[in-house]
């Protein structure tokens, strides 16, 4: 199978996914990572050219019976993806999976070159994975007859049940513990939730942020500009703790109560880092996510307006206001992510979708 798309570093949910593919899947894999951030245009279109190449070498070389696409979203990527598609299906018959991570169907398909390059890559695959029903529907808006797969996100990792006890029996203790894990872009809402979590301390709320992360340019603000408009919010109970990678994260998150993401990025769908909050028994606070809120059931949240520093005070106050409750909360946060949203279900769920095209391509033969 021949995996196209990015890899981590640096961490985004698209990367994350086809990483799990690449490593947990029964099958034989061969990457091409175009994991493109940071890079100037001029890079980026010649590394889309050397993608290009690498795909027909790999193409003629293995002759893979799948081309797995972790589709991009900008026109250049776009383009490059659908160049891949069609050169897979040429050199090597492929059948192609689409997996789609970003929640900008809709606006993608209102612009004309990207709507028909999306229309062309929808009709030429044999299977598409979506991230929930709501991004299912905008699939099938674009393209009626779009073989259709829903396969949520993933925390990739869970801590003992019996250490999510601990904490929540702890719950009414200290500090309400707030933990900001996502990269730093203005757009994720990373000064909102610092102005915030200062505000609320002005008004007398007993309230600590972490935050974790490394920064990244967004079209608002350059990583520069948002390190130096961050620098004024830190302080003894408001701290920067870097980018987080392995046990560091994990403990951060056991730490924290409530998991932070006051989005109001353009193409946001089903942030991991709030799914790995639930693994950990962390109460989500971000705005409303189509992709994500549905799966949470009856389980309580705190919804925050977009770019509205005072409704996620609110939020906050509310939270540290109803404490006595907050630890039982933490345990259903951790049941749910263990009943929806593990590593194996991802993992089956896309190995069903590949089975299905390798039957479907065995019976036609």
């Amino acid at each position: 199978m021949l995996l196209l798309g990015p890899l981590p570093p640096p961490t985004t949910g698209q990367a994350l996914a086809l990483q799990v593919v690449h490593r947990r899947t029964d099958f034989d894999t061969t990457v091409i990572n175009n994991n493109f951030e940071n890079k100037s245009q001029f890079v980026r279109f010649v590394l889309s050219i050397r993608h290009i190449a690498a795909c027909i070498v790999s193409c003629i070389k293995c002759q893979p019976r799948i081309a797995y696409i972790s589709i991009k979203r900008s026109c250049l990527g776009l383009a490059v993806d659908c160049a891949c598609l069609f050169l897979s299906r040429l050199l090597s018959r492929s059948n192609v999976v689409l997996h789609l991570h970003g929640g900008e169907l809709t606006a993608m398909s209102r612009d004309f070159i990207r709507r028909l390059m999306l229309m062309y890559a929808l009709r030429s695959s044999a299977a598409v994975v979506v991230l929930s029903s709501a991004m299912a529907d905008e699939v099938r808006c674009i393209y009626q007859s779009a073989n259709v797969h829903i396969v949520p996100n993933f925390s990739s990792n869970f801590p003992e049940t019996s250490d999510i006890h601990v904490k929540a029996s702890h719950a009414d203790r200290g500090p309400l513990r707030v933990l900001y894990l996502s990269n730093l872009m203005y757009s994720k809402g990373i000064l909102d939730i610092a102005s915030a979590v200062n505000l609320a301390r002005q008004r007398g709320v007993d309230v600590e942020l972490e935050i974790a992360g490394s920064f990244l340019d967004d079209e608002h603000m350059t990583s520069e500009q948002l390190r130096i408009n961050l620098q004024p919010q830190i302080n003894s109970y408001v701290r920067y703790l870097g980018s987080l990678n392995d046990a560091p994260k994990w403990e951060a998150l056991l730490r924290a109560q409530v998991l932070a993401l006051p989005t109001f990025y353009k193409s946001e769908a089903q942030p991991i880092c709030l799914i790995e909050g639930l693994a950990y028994g962390c109460v989500p606070l971000s705005t409303y996510l189509v992709h994500f809120h549905p799966l949470l059931e009856d389980l309580p949240f705190s919804v925050a307006e977009n770019r509205n520093i005072e409704s996620i005070v609110r939020a906050i106050m509310h939270m540290s206001n109803n404490r006595t409750h907050l630890g039982n909360l933490l345990i259903r946060c951790h049941q749910l992510a263990r009943s929806k949203f593990t590593t194996e279900q991802h993992v089956l769920l896309i190995e069903a979708v590949l089975a299905q095209i390798l039957d479907n391509q065995t019976a036609a033969t």
